[in-house]
């Protein structure tokens, strides 16, 4: 049998997975899915219910195939396996996007609204969302123009796929000295060191942060900062490729840019809202960054720096000015520690419990399975994949692998997702120890694994974290505040050695640097919000020179720090795939995060009622809801921006 056409309540079975099944998998999955088309169609008499179940249930049979292949080209440890599983996505992402241009399916659905006109919320919801993708896709267009918009779908699913594979397969190191690795903490050195006593640091996250945090040669730092930058050279020619083909496409569907069509459909609304947005809070933190600033140029002696200096800065300013030294802090978040805790808060909150199931094979042996069950009922599979290993998905994210559903007898599709981090591994004689911003990421990424497991939407298409994206971020953004927490970080945050909690008097001085560079840092997260949505606000490039002329007026815009000459980081700027004219989602559902979380403060952190309210009302029911109805039904007002900009160290009073 191949693992990947698994009965939907069953695990895949990765000790079991060869290349061959790969293949088969992609081509049994588009007869499977062609066979429902044909149900589908030929429903005409069944019952309304059973036929929105029919229509849902063939894009769901796609994607328990599609996912899972999306998963392991990204982090399967064999690259014959990985280039298999890339040809099948990129076969199945084309004919996922023939789906969307199907006249037959949306013939079906329209006649099935027009004859329905007495539908529940839910059921009306489905389809005017359904009628909507249809429109967007290309059915105000004559049949010849949706047959030049599928060649354009499928360029543009080739390009990004390639995009983002260039990424991940991005392997650079450096090769230092005893002199030039001066300042890096011992661990660091013991788990690098070469035979010919020299050092091999890779140029990926966690060596990367770890390198300008602790360096202290300064023409090193710039040289690790300048190869960070300049990865994946060759997406440079794709993305003016990719942007050219999204202006392209958006004009086709009658569109002025490509952000006018994404934001249609999202939160914002439009490019103008977002660029509004971006304004208000820009003003908003300008002063905040220029005080960040002065004060690690007081900590630099009075000098200018730039920004390959900053984090270095930084760390020695947090050790002279507020005794705190972050490699310290770290002792006290060995990763197992901090799983605990977090398994901790989720459970709690939640009513839930996480149990480690060894039985289920992976696809790595540093990957842990775990099962999530509420009493006697088992509710989802997840797994994490936590350390980094050549050609793995380089930052953190959590991967959709089933989504949830209600099936014809009456049961439940298990959700399972799978969290993928590039936490430092453990040494010899040391566990992983994580920085209390990797802890930060990690409980972001809970947050969205979370919202993937615990959904009981009825419908595949509006489960989990398959709502606008300008609202996903928001249930992980807010997990977020447990790691400032006091009375949560003595719970979790013992010593690797000791096993003792972290001390009062460190979790203040950790409170104290807080706000240390929030300004710079979401000066950083503007620029980035800025330069994609103006590559997809009209932009029209013809080179790569474009692209990189763009990006450095804006970072001179939006931060105080100027790009470093000859850099390209747009082509290693990942979130331009997955979140294109969307990355201002991040800001913009923070927003919402750190207000809906003073329903937690207020409640209590650990208070099993609010989080009860949270699940029911945000987890558990995905897109079946206007996301702004949900905010409001959790808060119980109107939301506003205090809690968010008083987390960032300002008052507006």
């Amino acid at each position: 049998m191949n693992p990947l056409l698994r009965n939907s309540k069953d695990p895949i079975a990765f000790d079991q997975l060869a290349i061959e099944h790969v293949r088969e998998a992609a081509l049994k999955v588009v007869d499977l899915v062609n066979q429902e088309i044909e149900c589908v169609v030929k429903s005409a008499r069944d019952d309304k219910k059973n036929r929105l179940w029919r229509r849902d249930h063939l894009i769901n049979v796609l994607e328990n195939v599609l996912s899972p292949l999306y998963l392991l080209k990204e982090t399967h440890p064999v690259e014959t396996m990985r280039d298999a599983c890339q040809a099948a996505v990129e076969d199945l992402m084309n004919f996922h996007n023939e789906l969307c241009l199907r006249e037959d399916l949306y013939t079906a659905l329209k006649e099935f609204a027009d004859e329905n006109p007495d539908l529940d919320d839910l059921e009306a919801r489905y389809v005017r969302k359904s009628m909507e993708d249809y429109q967007r896709n290309g059915f105000r267009l004559e049949k010849e123009d949706r047959e030049k918009l599928k060649a354009l779908d499928n360029e543009i699913s080739q390009l990004e796929l390639s995009f983002r594979r260039n990424i991940s397969q991005c392997n650079d190191s450096e090769i230092l000295s005893e002199a030039e690795i001066d300042g890096l903490p011992q661990d660091f050195k013991d788990s690098h060191r070469l035979e010919d006593g020299t050092y091999k640091v890779m140029i990926k996250r966690p060596d990367y942060t770890d390198l300008l945090s602790y360096l202290n040669n300064a023409d090193v730092r710039k040289r690790v900062y300048a190869k960070y930058q300049n990865r994946a050279p060759e997406n440079l020619p794709l993305l003016v490729e990719i942007i050219k083909l999204r202006n392209k496409r958006s004009q086709l569907l009658g569109y002025e840019t490509y952000a006018q069509y994404k934001l249609e459909s999202k939160m914002a609304g439009s490019s103008e809202a977002v660029w509004r947005f971006i304004k208000e809070l820009s003003a908003k933190i300008e002063k905040k960054s220029n005080q960040d600033y002065e004060v690690l140029r007081g900590a630099n002696k009075g000098s200018r720096f730039d920004i390959w200096d900053k984090s270095w800065i930084s760390t020695k300013y947090k050790e002279s000015h507020f005794k705190l030294d972050d490699e310290e802090v770290r002792c006290y978040f060995p990763f197992q520690r901090v799983t605990e805790g977090l398994f901790e808060v989720a459970q709690n909150l939640y009513g839930i419990r996480f149990v480690q199931n060894p039985r289920l094979s992976v696809w790595h042996e540093d990957v842990k399975a775990y099962e999530v069950w509420e009493g006697e009922k088992k509710l989802a599979r997840f797994y994490l994949d936590m350390f980094p290993r050549e050609s793995k998905y380089s930052h953190a994210a959590c991967f959709g692998m089933q989504c949830g559903r209600k099936l014809l007898d009456g049961s439940y599709q298990t959700p399972e997702a799978a969290l993928v981090c590039n936490f430092s591994k453990p040494g010899i004689d040391r566990p992983s120890l994580l920085t209390h911003q990797n802890v930060n990421t990690y409980f972001h990424e809970f947050g969205h694994l979370m919202h993937q497991l615990l959904t009981r939407a009825p419908i595949a298409e509006f489960s989990g974290t398959s709502v606008e994206r300008d609202f996903v971020e928001m249930p992980s953004q807010i997990m977020e505040n447990w790691v400032w927490e006091k009375h949560a970080l003595q719970r979790f945050a013992k010593h690797y050695q000791t096993d003792k909690p972290i001390p009062d008097h460190l979790v203040e001085k950790m409170l104290e640097a807080r706000y240390l560079n929030s300004g710079i840092d979401n000066q950083m997260q503007l620029f980035y919000t800025a330069l994609d949505m103006s590559y997809h606000d009209g932009f029209q490039p013809d080179t790569p020179e474009d692209t990189t002329r763009l990006m450095i007026e804006l970072q001179s815009k939006y931060t105080l720090f100027p790009t470093l000459e000859n850099s390209h980081f747009q082509a290693s700027f990942d979130h331009l795939i997955g979140y294109s004219a969307g990355y201002y989602g991040y800001l913009w559902s923070c927003v919402y995060a750190d207000d809906m979380y003073s329903v937690f403060k207020d409640g209590g952190i650990y208070n099993p009622e609010v989080g009860a309210r949270f699940r029911e009302i945000i987890l558990a029911k995905g897109n079946t809801e206007d996301p702004m109805s949900l905010i409001k039904q959790f808060l119980g007002r109107e939301p506003d921006t205090k809690a968010f900009l008083a987390n960032l160290g300002i008052n507006e009073g």
